[in-house]
């Protein structure tokens, strides 16, 4: 339990060790965050936009009209829960908890950062313990704790050390990529990988998934958590349908995104899908898209059909959004054969999400 570390928890108070280079004679609540209290809300986002960027030695994270999105509905099968350390205009530590009620009941999913001028004072250790007690009172046993951080970066060994040192286990590692965008090369692509998955056809569709094979798309949807490497907590079925594809959709509107979807189904089969690849793009920050979901059903895999799908999503993407130049997307390390794909069309390594897993 973290509270034999260097904080104790009591009645939701934590109280900040006494070491050397802890602030002197802190006593602090974890305190939830309510996008509605938009002085507190921007504080939180801001600390946590300043912390996330200093770790990863990023340029962008997610926007906070983003965020305004992924917390503002506490009743919402999968919505996130905000909570800061310290005062309300000027917290020294953040978090942000999802909570997935449709698949998996006994997880939450968090990411915690401490204000970079703050770091090494027992704020991380506090606000570690804070959030593994508001994960008890939830009804969850199990914590996955999401750091993204430079390859070979300080903050990578800091995140590594300070996790170990307070029972948090370190279950894997997902590399992100970052593939720049050129219209020619991504022309040749296609073209390449269109006369590799002979037998099979690729089109694309920007913004909602046409009626007649949104019912395909939530099958397969449904298929990816068993087919992709554990991350540490067990996999889980998921539960898809179409009206939870909808849902995805209308999320992604109020994320201020616009999605982009590849299919993939095999010539002469109809509405009969094999595979998937949706990317997303902000509309007001567009520099930058995010691949989401992959996924290619196993008996038509290493045919090239993924790879087409991605080219085929990454050139509807450009046409709706040309101001876009390049794609990030992010592996579990251990998916040698997609990462291997990855490369082969120009995707370069750029951050690392490293993967904890606690149990309150």
């Amino acid at each position: 339990m973290v509270g034999a570390q260097r904080a104790r928890v009591r009645r939701g108070v934590v109280l900040a060790g006494s070491g050397r280079g802890v602030d002197p004679g802190v006593v602090s609540a974890l305190a939830r965050v309510r996008v509605d209290d938009g002085p507190a809300f921007r504080a939180w986002f801001e600390c946590y936009d300043r912390a996330q960027r200093h770790a990863s030695g990023s340029a962008e994270s997610w926007l906070i009209e983003e965020w305004r999105a992924r917390a503002a509905d506490d009743t919402a099968p999968i919505h996130s829960r905000l909570f800061r350390l310290g005062p309300a205009g000027a917290p020294v530590g953040v978090a942000a908890v999802e909570l997935n009620d449709l698949d998996d009941v006994r997880l939450a999913r968090a990411e915690l950062y401490v204000d970079p001028e703050r770091r090494r004072r027992g704020w991380g250790t506090a606000l570690l313990a804070g959030l593994l007690e508001e994960v008890r009172a939830l009804g969850r046993d199990t914590l996955m704790v999401r750091v993204l951080v430079e390859p070979s970066g300080e903050a990578k060994r800091a995140a590594l050390a300070f996790a170990g040192a307070r029972g948090l286990t370190h279950t894997s590692t997902s590399p992100s990529r970052v593939w720049d965008l050129a219209p020619e090369s991504l022309a040749r692509l296609e073209d390449r990988y269109r006369l590799r998955a002979t037998g099979y056809a690729v089109t694309t569709v920007v913004g909602p998934t046409p009626e007649a094979l949104v019912a395909e798309r939530a099958r397969l949807a449904g298929l990816i958590a068993g087919a992709v490497p554990d991350a540490g907590a067990g996999v889980r079925e998921e539960r898809w349908d179409p009206f939870r594809v909808r849902d995805l959709e209308r999320h992604v509107a109020d994320l201020g995104r616009e999605i982009v979807v590849a299919l993939a189904h095999e010539e002469g089969t109809g509405a009969r899908l094999v595979g998937f690849s949706e990317v997303t793009v902000s509309l007001t920050r567009p520099t930058t898209a995010y691949q989401w979901g992959t996924f290619v059903e196993p008996d038509h895999r290493g045919r090239g059909v993924a790879a087409w799908m991605k080219v085929a999503a990454a050139r509807a993407l450009l046409a709706t959004s040309p101001a876009t130049t390049r794609i990030v997307t992010q592996n579990d390390a251990r998916n040698v054969a997609v990462i291997a794909m990855n490369e082969s069309l120009g995707q370069r390594v750029s951050a690392e999400t490293l993967v904890f897993i606690g149990h309150p």
